[in-house]
C-alpha cells in the first residue's frame, strides 16, 4: 500500500511540475503518459486484487485450518476461497511482466518516441489494452465461465504457463499497440 500511495504522490509531484507550454508526460496522448498509465492499470489491479480478493480469502483458508488445527470443523468456503485466492494471485504473477515493463519503459525508453499525434491511434490503443486486461482481470475472478473456466485451467493452474503466457500477453500489447498502432501513429 504505501508503494502505491508514494506512486501516487510521485506521479502528482511529476505532473504538476510541467511548466507551461512544455509537454506533460502524464499526459495520455504522449508516448510516456501512455507508458506509465499503462503501467498504472496494472498495478492498481494487482493492488486491488490483493486487498480485495487475496488477503481477505486467504484470511477465511487461515481461519478454517485453525479451526481444524484446534479439533474443529473445516469450513465449508476453504475450498472456494483457496480457489479465489490462487486465481487472482496467478493473475498478479500474470499481469506483473507488463506492469513492470511498462513502469520501467516510462523512465528509460519512451523518450526516444516523439509526441503522438493521431489521437485514433491511441484509442485504438487503450481499446486494446482494456479490452484485454478486463478478459484476464474477469476470468481471474471467475466472472467468465467460473474459476474453473478453460482459460483459468490454460493459463491460471501451472506457474510456469502462467509467466510464459504473461509474457505473450506483454508481446501482444507492447509489439501490437505499442510498436504499430502508436509508433506508426
Amino acid at each position: 500500500m504505501s508503494t502505491f500511495l508514494f506512486g501516487l504522490l510521485m506521479l502528482g509531484i511529476y505532473s504538476s511540475d510541467t511548466p507551461a507550454g512544455a509537454i506533460n508526460y502524464a499526459d495520455p496522448a504522449h508516448y510516456r503518459g501512455a507508458s506509465i498509465l499503462t503501467g498504472i492499470l496494472f498495478a492498481v489491479t494487482m493492488l486491488a486484487n490483493v486487498w480485495m480478493v487475496i488477503w481477505p480469502n486467504q484470511q477465511i483458508v487461515i481461519g478454517s485450518v485453525r479451526k481444524q488445527l484446534a479439533g474443529g470443523e473445516a469450513d465449508p468456503r476453504q475450498p472456494e476461497s483457496a480457489k479465489k485466492g490462487a486465481r487472482a494471485s496467478r493473475a498478479n504473477t500474470f499481469f506483473s511482466i507488463t506492469m513492470l515493463w511498462f513502469m520501467v519503459f516510462t523512465a528509460h525508453f519512451a523518450d526516444r518516441y516523439e509526441l503522438l499525434g493521431d489521437l485514433k491511434n491511441v484509442a485504438i490503443y487503450w481499446v486494446l489494452v482494456l479490452v484485454l486486461w478486463a478478459w484476464v482481470e474477469a476470468n481471474a475472478l471467475g466472472l467468465v465461465g467460473g474459476l474453473d473456466s478453460w482459460w483459468n485451467k490454460t493459463v491460471f493452474d501451472d506457474h510456469k504457463k502462467t509467466i510464459i503466457y504473461g509474457f505473450v500477453y506483454w508481446a501482444v500489447i507492447f509489439f501490437v499497440g505499442w510498436e504499430v498502432l502508436l509508433k506508426n501513429a
